[in-house]
């Protein structure tokens, strides 16, 4: 499987399986200024997951990027969702979309916030808290991560 970044021109490759159900790895920046480098080794190892499509997109990214990660969250299986937030005062842009889209079907996704933003923290408010973990570690995350998606896929 090949999921392609229009905003970056990134290709993640995924090992190919044989379960059906679309499993997501999506991350999300929050920044004052658009990243300088769109290389992450929590990508790369995200894309290492067999049959977990990866894409990312940040506060600065064009509308229609932020829709069809909205439209990938909508028709995945199940999804984990990574904000990073590299500053509590950086302007929301288009992802109000894609919060909205966390909260529709919360039994099949999982959300992990680094750091605060005050607007992601009140739309991601009425999360239960097994959803929502909060003061992980990175490697409780990722160990997290892998479960949550791993899970799905096996069963």
């Amino acid at each position: 499987m090949v999921v392609f970044c229009p905003k970056r021109f990134f290709f993640y490759l995924c090992t190919p399986t044989s379960d059906p159900r679309m499993l997501l790895f999506l991350f999300i920046e929050i920044a004052q200024n658009a990243p300088a480098t769109y290389q992450r080794s929590l990508l790369a190892d995200a894309a290492k997951l067999p049959g977990v499509s990866v894409f990312d997109c940040d506060n600065h990214s064009e509308a229609a990027i932020v829709r069809y990660a909205a439209e990938l969250l909508a028709q995945a299986d199940r999804a984990v969702a990574v904000v990073e937030v590299a500053d509590d005062t950086a302007p929301f842009g288009a992802l109000r979309v894609l919060f909205e889209q966390l909260l529709r079907q919360p039994e099949k996704i999982r959300v992990f916030v680094n750091e605060t933003h005050p607007i992601a923290e009140r739309m991601l408010s009425p999360l239960p808290a097994e959803r929502l973990p909060r003061d992980l570690s990175e490697a409780e995350q990722w160990q997290q991560v892998v479960v949550f998606l791993q899970t799905k896929a096996n069963s």
